[in-house]
């Protein structure tokens, strides 16, 4: 197998950076390279990521924070074809994880690969999971939904394929989504989901909130029949037929998805108002994101 660097985003990742970390070192065969992106953390992140050997870097001070920046600054600087893109909040629970995204990156000639997550309290690593590593989608253009391309959580890309199209740093947020359609459309290649390969996603960061700007951002930008008036009608009848089951988790999901939709097409003043999320080039507003997203 070609060695492989990992990198991975940090913003005050220290309650679950050394368990990212401790499970890349159990990788067989072992991780080539860590880099760090980090964007200005006031914990002990950067003392851990020393502590594992990793280079860091550092998003530049006082520039607007974007998901695709962190990451192009991170893509520019690996020395390895085959880049791990994982999150400080992802701990890998077997061995053989990144070894089953490398597989089926080249068993496809894939543009790229990535694991969904378990929850944890779903994980029982002492049981035999024939399955595990073998429920597999190939992703292209005619079956992506805007969310299932790719996964920057824990992926696995060709710096090649990245030098052919960077992450698009005129998209606020789903970069990895973008990066996929553009390999469907342009290049040609497929991605591959993995949705049991084992790991978990410990981000106490995630909310509702984030999940609505997401969908926003992928409908006006990559679906745009998602972000039409009927589209939107229909997301909201699906929200009140969740709350009349009892479902609020769910209701307030899509209600969330339906309003941030539904804004775009007026509020300007937002950031991803209509004019940036339909550019495909220059003039951006400033692509703000939250703080806490970061990792």
């Amino acid at each position: 197998m070609k060695p492989i660097s990992a990198l991975i985003r940090t913003w005050n990742s220290e309650r679950t950076l050394e368990r990212t970390f401790v499970s890349l070192q159990q990788q067989e065969p072992a991780i080539d390279e860590y880099i760090v992106v980090d964007s200005g953390s006031t914990d002990g992140t950067l003392t851990i990521a020393q502590q594992y050997g990793a280079k860091i870097l550092r998003y530049p001070e006082g520039e607007a924070f974007n998901y695709s920046r962190a990451l192009n600054i991170g893509m520019a600087a690996v020395r390895n074809d085959l880049v791990l893109i994982i999150s400080s909040h992802v701990e890998l629970l077997y061995p053989d994880v990144v070894r089953l995204m490398a597989r089926y990156l080249e068993e496809f000639s894939a543009a790229g690969s990535y694991c969904t997550f378990t929850k944890a309290e779903r994980v029982n690593k002492e049981a035999s999971d024939l399955a595990r590593g073998k429920l597999v989608s190939v992703i292209f253009k005619g079956n992506f939904d805007g969310h299932n391309g790719l996964w920057n959580a824990l992926s696995l890309v060709a710096k090649s394929a990245w030098r052919e199209h960077p992450f698009s740093e005129d998209i606020p947020r789903a970069e990895d989504q973008e990066w996929a359609q553009w390999q469907y459309l342009h290049a040609s290649k497929p991605t591959v989901q993995i949705r049991n390969a084992g790991a978990t996603y410990n981000n106490p960061y995630t909310n509702v909130k984030k999940d609505a700007l997401d969908y926003a951002v992928i409908a006006h930008r990559l679906m745009p029949s998602m972000a039409t008036w009927p589209a939107i009608f229909r997301l909201g009848l699906s929200a009140t037929w969740a709350g009349l089951r009892g479902r609020t988790d769910v209701a307030s999901r899509l209600y969330l998805c339906a309003w941030e939709t539904a804004r775009a097409h007026f509020d300007t003043s937002h950031w991803h108002a209509l004019g940036h999320m339909k550019s495909n080039a220059g003039g951006m507003a400033p692509t703000v994101c939250s703080r806490k997203d970061r990792a």
